[in-house]
């Protein structure tokens, strides 16, 4: 086993200024970590507004996570594929893609992905909506997997948030999505 931390367990420092990513991988390094999740909290990794890749800061944090030899495990990033208006949903998916670039670009062959907000309300998170939003959620999984693979890419949900969670909703995602670079 591997000792790791997540960008995300330091986000509050990188947002408040006290912290830059370089801070963060030496404090990884310097706590005993053998590798690093990045989640771009307060890591604009992807320019979202201007829909483009800040390469300058993926490549230096590459080349930096290899200098202190600090391996990149994983990419996670929050999504939201359930959006209801389908210009806002296929805008979604291109900007996850934009992620999955970033990913490939840091070197990194494993990325976690939500499926759903995880701020949904409540009353929506029940069996009847999960069956209804079913074949939205595959079909956005499948795009986004088939275009991870050409990185060699595996992904992964994120199972947190109340709608995507629990063994039998993972799994038949799981089994409905059937593409070879999804995994658990």
């Amino acid at each position: 086993m591997k000792l790791g931390i997540s960008s995300y367990c330091l986000s509050p420092y990188m947002g408040s200024g006290q912290m830059t990513i370089y801070d963060v991988i030496d404090w990884a390094k310097d706590h005993g970590c053998e590798h690093i999740e990045f989640v771009p909290f307060y890591l604009p990794f992807v320019d979202e507004k201007n829909k483009c890749l800040n390469t300058e800061l993926i490549d230096g944090v590459r080349e930096y996570c290899k200098k202190v030899d600090l391996e990149i495990s994983t990419y996670s990033v929050n999504a939201d594929l359930l959006i209801p208006d389908e210009e806002a949903q296929r805008a979604e998916i291109a900007r996850v893609k934009l992620h999955i670039d970033a990913a490939a670009r840091l070197g990194i062959k494993w990325m976690r992905h939500d499926i759903a907000n995880f701020r949904r309300p409540f009353e929506t998170n029940t069996a009847y909506h999960f069956n209804r939003e079913l074949p939205q959620m595959v079909a956005g999984t499948r795009e986004l997997c088939d275009y991870a693979k050409q990185y060699g890419i595996d992904t992964t949900l994120e199972n947190h948030g109340f709608f995507c969670n629990g063994s039998e909703r993972v799994l038949r995602i799981f089994d409905e999505v059937d593409r070879p670079n999804m995994k658990m």
